[in-house]
């Protein structure tokens, strides 16, 4: 099942998703306001026994946004669709790219539903890349640049939502 909202973000659910045993999970949203077009939330986590070493600490939890126009607008990009397919298909292939590891993407495109859970990179909210490019090109470039190298090796690719 893939989660419409952050509340149906519980441990039986980030078990199955995560595959590990999740005995609590505590979702604080994050980034509400900032001009995301969907829901976000950082998850605390605690484990049972037989927890992989490895299990993520915290993660984030990317969903559409509940805005039924919105939605609208998304499913019509096929934003999220997109997204998905990028962890799915593009980051592992990207040689030298540093984005979230994707614990974990789901999609029911004919419902209008996609979840990603990505890795936590740290403790701040969202508006990253607009505090970045408020400090002029020379910083809003430094920080763009990593990401056309990454990106440079499907140059002549099929389209990633084909794959």
């Amino acid at each position: 099942m893939i989660p419409t909202t952050l509340d149906e973000i519980g441990p039986a659910w980030l078990t199955d998703a995560l595959g590990e045993p999740v005995e609590a999970a505590e979702l604080v949203t994050i980034a509400q306001g900032e001009g995301f077009m969907g829901q976000l939330g950082r998850v605390r986590l605690s484990y049972g026994g037989g927890a992989s070493p490895a299990a993520p600490a915290s993660v984030i939890v990317k969903l559409p946004t509940a805005e039924p126009g919105g939605h609208q607008v998304g499913s019509m990009l096929r934003a999220w669709a997109r997204e998905v397919a990028f962890y799915r298909a593009v980051a592992p292939a990207s040689p030298g790219a540093r984005v979230p590891r994707c614990w974990h993407a789901g999609a029911d495109e004919a419902a209008g539903r996609w979840v990603v859970v990505l890795e936590d990179l740290g403790p701040g909210g969202g508006g990253t890349a607009v505090v970045l490019c408020e400090g002029g090109f020379s910083m809003g470039g430094a920080a763009l640049r990593p990401f056309a190298g990454a990106l440079a090796f499907s140059v002549g690719d099929p389209p990633m939502g084909s794959r």
